[in-house]
């Protein structure tokens, strides 16, 4: 008796989950579906832009840009083009999710502020003055900074949420440790 009970239990056990990966299976295949109905609109009015482009480029003579919007309708006819919402990426971005929120310091001589549009204050506390930038992500977790009041370039790494870098250079010269206060 035992023994026809535990095979029932199995079998009833083994059907519900079946059941659940079908249902799961169901749903995704609804929801790409409906998605593709819903983005298909969208897809043919990029399209249909991009021939008027060409055109307007072809007719005006310039050709470099014409090749360059033939080559991305060519890749949406080829099917090469994915058109699918993208993924976040997870390096350059991630990298990045410790450098803005905080003042980052020497401690005394210069702050960092950062902000999520891609501009910042720097705070040079020794002469007390305050100036506006500019970054930019070059990859690898690192932002070049660059001054409207001057062709000065530097770059900072936040590697951590504790710890970061300011850097002279590309190459990572003349490192300098930073904080967030």
């Amino acid at each position: 008796m035992k023994t026809i009970s535990f095979i029932l239990i199995f079998i009833f056990t083994t059907h519900l989950y079946s059941q659940d990966d079908t249902r799961l299976e169901r749903l995704r295949t609804s929801w790409l579906a409906a998605r593709e109905r819903a983005l298909k609109p969208i897809d043919e009015t990029y399209k249909s832009e991009l021939e008027r482009l060409l055109e307007t480029y072809t007719k005006a003579g310039r050709l470099e840009m014409a090749l360059k919007v033939k080559g991305e309708l060519e890749s949406l006819d080829g099917g090469t083009r994915d058109l699918r919402i993208p993924e976040a990426p997870a390096t350059s971005d991630d990298s990045l999710r410790h450098l803005i929120g905080p003042t980052w310091s020497d401690g005394d001589r210069v702050a960092f502020k950062f902000n999520s549009d891609g501009t910042g204050i720097k705070e040079r506390r020794e002469v007390n003055s305050t100036g506006s930038f500019q970054w930019v992500s070059i990859g690898d977790g690192i932002v070049e900074i660059s001054f409207k009041a001057s062709k000065l370039k530097q770059y900072f790494e936040a590697t951590s949420s504790r710890q970061g870098y300011l850097y002279s250079s590309k190459e990572r010269e003349n490192k300098q440790s930073m904080t967030p206060e």
